[in-house]
């Protein structure tokens, strides 16, 4: 018994190890981060549950930066790596895109347990599900892809932005983004 418990503790010991080498701060990390708050509207409602993208205007950069509207429509923004994350934005120019959930709730490996002669039904539902997910997008085309009409820049003081999905063009068409309201972060 003795020898089972000195066994698993060797074993969690290289677990033990990553998850507290998690919390340092990678030695690419940008040097400070500002908060960032966007809030999302579509004739005024509150946008819940969408992933909100930033992305450099030129470049690359080494870490992620995004967040996920609450049901007032509000996205904290976070910059993330591969072990490290931190709440807040480095201070740049960015692209910012938006993105619903658009999963499905039927998979198709959920379909390959299913008796051969009810499989492609479930499939032909699974890609209704998906049209329609796709039809009801909530997010204009001009908001969404490595197209996005919207940049904003980050600056010292962080940054407020509200955007308002009706004023963007919902037809993939591009024209000039409107003025959005801009703060500085308090």
């Amino acid at each position: 018994m003795r020898n089972r418990i000195t066994l698993l503790l060797l074993a969690a010991l290289p677990l033990l190890f990553v998850l507290g080498c998690s919390s340092k701060k990678p030695t690419d990390w940008p040097d400070a981060v500002y908060p960032v708050k966007i809030t999302a509207t579509n004739n005024g409602s509150p946008m819940a549950d969408l992933q909100v993208v930033f992305g450099p205007t030129n470049g690359t950069m080494t870490y992620a930066v995004g967040g996920t509207t609450n049901s007032s429509g509000v996205a904290v923004m976070e910059t993330r790596g591969a072990t490290y994350s931190q709440k807040g934005v480095p201070a740049g120019e960015y692209r910012v895109t938006f993105a619903a959930n658009l999963q499905p709730t039927r998979t198709v490996d959920e379909a390959y347990e299913l008796p051969a002669e009810e499989r492609q039904a479930y499939l032909d539902a699974m890609a209704e599900e998906v049209a329609q997910l796709k039809a009801n997008n909530p997010v204009p085309s001009g908001l969404s892809g490595g197209t996005s009409e919207l940049i904003v820049t980050v600056g010292e003081g962080g940054l407020e932005q509200a955007v308002e999905f009706s004023e963007f063009s919902d037809d993939g068409s591009t024209r000039e983004a409107p003025e959005i309201e801009e703060r500085d972060h308090p």
